[in-house]
């Protein structure tokens, strides 16, 4: 999608899938992400997709949504668990998965509190990311550590803007980079 971004080849996905392509081997990118999706809405639209497709890499960068839309947390693990036994299941990829940075940080939050985006549910929900991305032998992206600031943020307070686009992709191929290339 890439929601804040200039133009949707600066959204994370379409900046890593330039990398790869350019300096370890051919990427024919399948995005079929959408804005505001929950992991329900992933789960149910996207993972048919990513199924029927056999991708080699797998990105998946989810929770901030649901925490916004107060998902409970049982919910989250269950729909993460489906997706990610679902992806080991059929075809196998390589799946990294990033962590859900602290939303209190952004300006939209610090503007106007959300009784559903708290520090504990956060924490949580990385906790499941963490755990589960363990369990389905997934490479964590740490995005929970990013000192947000306001010019990685774009004008809504809340998407990245490219900075924050490009910080988030950086991070992604510090982690994909040796292994996807590696398998040139």
């Amino acid at each position: 999608m890439g929601v804040g971004a200039s133009s949707k080849e600066q959204a994370y996905v379409y900046l890593i899938q330039d990398y790869l392509h350019k300096h370890c081997r051919p990427i024919r990118l399948i995005n079929p992400a959408k804005s505001g999706a929950t992991l329900k809405d992933i789960v149910s639209t996207q993972l048919p997709l990513a199924l029927e497709t056999k991708p080699d890499i797998v990105s998946v960068w989810t929770g901030v949504n649901d925490i916004v839309a107060g998902v409970p947390e049982d919910s989250f693990q269950n729909d993460l668990e489906y997706l990610l036994s679902s992806l080991r299941l059929h075809g196998n990829p390589m799946i990294f998965i990033a962590t859900i940075p602290d939303l209190q940080q952004l300006p939209r939050f610090k503007k106007e509190s959300d009784p559903d985006v708290t520090k504990k549910r956060i924490e949580r929900f990385n906790q499941i990311i963490i755990t589960l991305s363990t369990r389905y032998q997934a490479t964590r992206i740490n995005l929970h550590r990013i000192a947000i600031e306001e010019s990685l943020i774009s004008d809504d307070g809340f998407h990245p803007g490219d900075k924050g686009y490009r910080y988030i992709a950086d991070s992604f191929l510090q982690s994909m980079q040796p292994v996807v290339c590696k398998e040139k």
